[in-house]
């Protein structure tokens, strides 16, 4: 199937089930977030004012300049009250959709950071030298093995595959080394297509980590790399001092990856009776959709009947093939402080 870009939350939607990948990234069908992600995306937006505070604050500056919130006094994004009051509010009102309990969600998202800041104050984003936060990337692959031609509404495409995403905060070590630190709130610490525990003997091979080193390569070249996931809920922090074999294993993923994802024109479902948790509670293409069937049911269900490519004809559109997907970051790279 066509596959134009990849982010580290396409490769493992892909690993887990096929099918919810085609509807999503290539159909472009939308999953509706649920509420423990967006009360992560809250935690994130917080740990952000404060990064974005503290960089502000080594250059001599009073404000900052944020997507969502525009001008903020530096005072004001590194108040923990103030600004988690101000990023909940804000994503109560966008995602509608999730029944909110202000109190008790409030007072999870003021552990998860007050656990973050008393337990690990070296990692308060105040105390480190941050070089930038929610850095999104979005790049061509000048491979020749990442190519592609097709053809959606009578238009032809071609190119090269793209890679994108958002990495949470990159923190300056010294001149030469350079430390990404991403953020994690979930209960659980595996992955979620494999169920496997993410060891620190895992993440020298995690999806997320490998792209984000080819990722960092790009974006600042000569450097070395620590890459950190901060577990809030399990397990505090992973560090992995990435290495030369590190980037060619993250190529090798990429690759390795773009061929099956071009290969594969009849997407597997996870579980086609929808029993297993990860359908029942985490997919909204198990619900409901048409003719006593879900969404993800009936689209498998004319891939047989027609085939996958006449499908594809259907519901690929030219205007939506390259767009950036769905999942949290920025979507730019336009941002600065005064």
């Amino acid at each position: 199937m066509l596959c134009p870009y990849i982010r580290s939350s396409s490769i493992n939607q892909f690993k887990s089930c096929e099918m919810k990948y085609t509807l999503e990234y290539l159909f472009g069908f939308k999953s509706k977030s649920g509420k423990k992600a967006s009360l992560g995306t809250i935690f994130h937006k917080i740990m952000e004012l404060r990064a974005q505070a503290s960089k502000a604050i080594s250059s001599d500056f009073k404000f900052i300049i944020d997507d969502n919130f525009g001008q903020m006094k530096v005072s004001e994004a590194l108040n923990i009250q103030k600004s988690l009051a101000l990023c909940f509010g804000y994503y109560k009102d966008i995602e509608s959709h999730i029944v909110f309990d202000d109190k008790k969600d409030m007072k999870t998202i003021a552990g998860w950071i007050e656990k973050t800041l008393h337990d690990y104050p070296h990692y308060d984003p105040i105390n480190l030298d941050i070089i930038d936060t929610e850095v999104f990337f979005d790049f061509e692959i000048k491979k020749p093995w990442a190519s592609y031609k097709s053809v959606i509404e009578g238009i032809e495409f071609g190119g090269n595959l793209r890679i994108k995403g958002t990495m949470d905060t990159v923190v300056r070590l010294t001149d030469s080394v350079y430390e990404l630190v991403d953020y994690k709130t979930g209960a659980l610490r595996s992955d979620f297509a494999t169920g496997e525990e993410k060891t620190l003997e895992y993440l020298q091979n995690d999806v997320q980590l490998l792209l984000y080193l080819i990722a960092l390569t790009e974006i600042y070249p000569d450097k070395h790399f620590i890459l950190t996931l901060f577990y809030i809920n399990n397990g505090g922090l992973f560090s992995v001092a990435a290495d030369d074999d590190m980037l060619g294993r993250a190529w090798k993923m990429l690759e390795k990856t773009y061929l099956q994802i071009n290969k594969t024109y009849n997407p597997s479902q996870l579980d086609s009776t929808h029993k297993d948790w990860r359908c029942k509670y985490c997919c909204d293409f198990s619900k409901p959709y048409k003719n006593g069937l879900s969404m993800c049911q009936f689209m498998k269900k004319e891939m047989r009947e027609k085939s996958f490519g006449e499908v594809s004809k259907e519901y690929v559109k030219a205007s939506g093939i390259t767009t950036y997907g769905s999942g949290g970051g920025r979507t730019s790279d336009s941002r600065s402080t005064t």
